[in-house]
């Protein structure tokens, strides 16, 4: 189970009007879901906070469109306004 409190719906507008920043969250999806093939994953799951990695799971919800939630990316957590 995942606590609410592990979740976060969507990046700040910092994160995602920074084009680099956002470049890193855009992410394939089937073209059924996105014509592009991609679509912006601000939506994300802490999965830990250690110092050095806190590896995070970054999600769309294409439930509406095909009943699925596409999984983007795991791993270390991606640059934001506290990486340097």
């Amino acid at each position: 189970m995942i606590s609410m409190g592990k979740v976060a719906r969507d990046e700040s507008q910092t994160v995602r009007t920074n084009r680099r920043m956002a470049a890193e969250r855009t992410l394939p999806v089937p073209r059924q879901v996105d014509r592009r093939g991609v679509v912006f994953m601000g939506a994300h799951i802490r999965l830990g906070t250690t110092a050095t990695v806190s590896p995070r799971l970054y999600f769309h919800d294409a439930t509406s469109i095909d009943g699925e939630v596409y999984v983007g990316y795991i791993g270390r957590h991606l640059t934001n306004t506290l990486t340097s």
